[in-house]
């Protein structure tokens, strides 16, 4: 830790030095404002990103770089501020992540949704834009436009598999037969990924194939072994398949850990 700490200050020498050196610092400044936001001298680091924005204030990188400092100060509406200033200067995909981020951690859902509708309506065929809608109201539960959008990226990216995966469970959700059918093609095509094992797994427990159930959340399970949801879905599997005592365990890891999925693991426990 001491000998890091050594070499980011010598670090932080070195730039000082180049930064007088060149007609425009810019891009070594914000370096330095990333290693001061490490060490948590977010001060120092805003003086630096100001100096940054003052002297460019046609660029979009000082805004950034102030809102990334805010947001690791957890200032996180002084941060949003910032990333929608810089993207009003250049509208980036990445500064429209930090700006989402920035609102969805402040429950600002429908801000965000907003925006992301208003950004699409000005570029209908940008699919990063549509994807990140549509997951929006894919965690909102507004599956009809959920559907809508990820069936028109779709159409646009056959073989996108986080497309296939998150269209396959919003189906799911709806009951629609053509669930089973995506989750299937897509854990056909990247078996190797825990959340399209779980997924799969998951809709063929939800049409009663218990037994194939059991053996796609295993193997989910082993992916993905810290992920509690998976967990969470191989318990509901073994029960279905009448193993009680492999889903006890299961879920008094999942309780004692005291996560997001513990209250959903003591009603299993309680229905046991």
């Amino acid at each position: 830790m001491g000998k890091q700490k050594g070499k980011e200050t010598e670090i932080l020498s070195l730039l000082d030095k180049a930064a007088v050196s060149v007609s425009n610092p810019a891009l070594i400044l914000s370096y330095k404002t990333l290693i001061l936001s490490r060490q948590k001298k977010y001060a120092e680091a805003l003086v630096v990103a100001q100096l940054v924005d003052e002297s460019n204030p046609t660029l979009s990188l000082g805004k950034v770089l102030k809102g990334d400092i805010y947001f690791a100060e957890k200032k996180y509406q002084e941060a949003l501020q910032n990333y929608q200033l810089a993207y009003q200067i250049k509208p980036t995909i990445q500064t429209l992540d930090k700006i989402l981020k920035s609102m969805l951690i402040q429950d600002k859902l429908q801000d965000a949704q907003k925006l992301l509708e208003q950004e699409l309506a000005k570029n209908t065929d940008n699919t990063l834009i549509q994807l990140r809608l549509a997951s929006l109201y894919q965690s909102s539960k507004q599956y009809d436009l959920a559907i809508k959008h990820y069936e028109s990226v779709l159409v646009k990216q056959a073989d996108n598999m986080t497309v296939l995966n998150n269209l396959a469970w919003v189906y799911s959700q709806q009951n629609n037969p053509k669930a089973l059918e995506l989750a299937q093609q897509a854990y056909t095509k990247a078996p190797k990924s825990a959340a399209i094992a779980d997924t799969y797994g998951y809709i063929l427990l939800q049409y009663g194939q218990a037994s194939e159930s059991l053996t796609v959340l295993k193997h989910a399970a082993k992916l993905a072994p810290n992920i509690a949801e998976i967990q969470l879905h191989l318990a509901e599997a073994y029960i279905a398949n009448q193993q009680k005592s492999q889903a006890k365990e299961i879920l008094q890891h999942i309780i004692s850990e005291q996560g997001k999925q513990a209250t959903a693991a003591k009603k299993l426990m309680q229905a046991l």
